[in-house]
């Protein structure tokens, strides 16, 4: 269920800016951007601090949200195959890392031209 749910949201993506807070590594994994919340107390105050996670730091993430030892080399190739996994059904990105947008500028070209009347 979370991969296909995982497919919808980054189809949405491609189009509109998607912001989602999960615990579903199927999730997490298709996200272009991968950020960590955590929580800290001290002194009765509470703290949020949220980071990017990429690279080795991402698998790790994964593999703890998977429910196992982050450490494990059996949780950490999960990981990695959910996220080889992701990579395989990504879209075409553009150079500037956006999705291309396969003929969204032609539709635009299409819509009615206001007129100038008088």
């Amino acid at each position: 269920m979370g991969l296909k749910v995982g497919e919808q949201l980054k189809e949405v993506s491609r189009h509109h800016q998607v912001f989602v807070i999960t615990h579903l590594p199927q999730i997490a994994v298709r996200a272009d951007h991968h950020l960590l919340v955590t929580k800290t107390s001290a002194a009765e105050r509470a703290t949020a601090v949220v980071r990017e996670v990429s690279a080795d730091a991402r698998v790790t993430e994964l593999a703890r949200m998977l429910g196992g030892d982050p450490e494990s080399e059996a949780s950490l190739q999960h990981a990695r195959e959910l996220l080889a996994g992701a990579a395989e059904r990504a879209p075409a990105r553009s150079s500037r890392g956006r999705p291309r947008a396969s003929g969204r500028s032609r539709e635009l070209d299409r819509r009615p031209k206001p007129s100038s009347g008088s």
